[in-house]
């Protein structure tokens, strides 16, 4: 494992960075809010601080209900600094959905906060569908609305400045004490994936697992302290928990926010970011809005075409400073891939799931093939297990990137 956890990297970067641009979004005005490496570590550690306060030990799990927002990130990060894990509860879940995660993850504090999708709707509001499972989790010991909303009408709900306030007496060394503590084989995060039957199961992964999906990553492409990067997965998402939660800090790069994931193409072409994380709907979108804006002799002429001209394109899509971008989750059309390739946009195809911490299978530079999926991480292995006279089994993985187990399952852990 890296000489360094997450929670070690960004004190590192409070230090290195500390008037550094970390995380900014937009208010309601749609004017940029920034903070700095240093003001969010601050933030994160009075999290952490309180948490603490709370009774909040090693080994337990909180979870946060919301679509991507700052404190999303705080809650995440405090977490881990004292040596527990995140629970990430889609911001779209339905009640039902949020008493199950929720109260089968064993979540003891819960960070709630928006769903740009409700629409005004206050059925659809995070706040609402949470009040209406309160009933059943019993061990939710207390309930932090995000900053700017109000508390919930339950016995347990406290503001997000009145939460901050509660670690004033918590020293930073005892924090430092439980990032000390941490150790590979400790659980980072909990992510619920549907399955084919049943509820969701929590996937468990550790810090180990994600400390080598990124050592894979940085062997394939590496970012500069302040390359831009646009988040707009979902954090409840394994994609979005590795770059947004850990990568991000990792790496020291400049995450804006997006605040409707309906918004997302419209921030890349304003941000124009190093990196961007994608699914095939998106990058349709993204080729949809190109092709119907350039002539047939353009395409035509591809890649014989002037550099400038495919900078504008490429700046049109907000791709410009892209480094590597990466779809997955469903096929993508090849057609994108050759008209993104020959504009010099290098979007790469993968493959992975929630229980081998997102990627399992990369396409990179100098390494890819269209049509496929890439190769296997190093140092993991991969096998097509009792192929039929097509080829076709059951895929299998071993290696750091597969996860501890699923939460609460009797089951035998996997073999890695």
């Amino acid at each position: 494992m890296s000489a360094m956890t997450t929670p070690e990297y960004l004190i590192s970067n409070a230090e290195k960075y500390a008037n550094e641009s970390a995380i900014s979004w937009k208010d309601a005005n749609g004017n940029w809010v920034s903070m700095t490496w240093s003001e969010f570590c601050a933030t994160t550690m009075g999290v952490a601080r309180s948490l603490m306060a709370m009774g909040f030990q090693a080994g337990d799990n909180l979870s946060i209900y919301s679509y991507n927002r700052m404190e999303w990130y705080a809650a995440y990060a405090a977490a881990n600094m004292c040596n527990g894990a995140a629970v990430g509860v889609y911001h779209t879940c339905s009640p039902e959905e949020v008493e199950w995660v929720v109260g089968n993850s064993d979540s003891k504090v819960v960070f709630v906060g928006t769903n740009p999708m409700d629409g005004g709707d206050p059925s659809k509001m995070c706040t609402h569908r949470l009040q209406a499972t309160m009933g059943s989790l019993d061990k939710v010991e207390t309930v932090v609305s995000m900053a700017g909303m109000d508390a919930i009408d339950h016995s347990s709900a406290v503001t997000w400045t009145d939460f901050m306030s509660r670690g004033a007496d918590i020293p930073e060394s005892a924090v430092m004490d439980r990032i000390a503590s941490i150790k590979p084989s400790d659980t980072a995060a909990l992510i619920y994936t549907s399955g084919t039957t049943g509820n969701p199961k929590g996937v468990v992964l550790t810090h180990d697992n994600f400390d080598y999906e990124l050592e894979c990553v940085h062997k394939i492409t590496t970012y500069d302290q302040g390359d831009g990067y646009v988040s707009w997965l979902p954090c409840a998402h394994v994609f979005g928990q590795v770059a947004d939660n850990h990568l991000w800090i990792r790496d020291a790069i400049h995450m804006r926010v997006v605040d409707n994931p309906l918004h997302s193409i419209d921030y890349c072409k304003e941000v124009q970011p190093h990196l961007f994380i994608g699914v095939p709907r998106i990058y349709e979108k993204v080729y949809s809005n190109l092709v119907a804006g350039l002539p047939p002799a353009f395409l035509l002429s591809l890649p014989g075409i002037g550099g400038i001209i495919k900078n504008k394109a490429k700046a049109k899509i907000g791709m410009s400073n892209v480094k590597y971008a990466i779809t997955g989750a469903a096929p993508i059309n090849q057609d994108i891939l050759h008209l993104f390739h020959k504009l010099g946009v290098p979007l790469y195809e993968g493959y992975g799931m929630t229980e081998t911490t997102a990627g399992a299978t990369l396409n990179y530079d100098n390494n890819n093939r269209i049509g496929s999926v890439g190769k296997p991480f190093e140092g993991s292995g991969l096998r097509i297990d009792k192929p039929n006279e097509n080829g076709d089994g059951e895929i299998q993985f071993n290696g750091r990137h597969i996860m501890a187990g699923y939460y609460r399952d009797p089951g035998p852990p996997p073999r890695r």
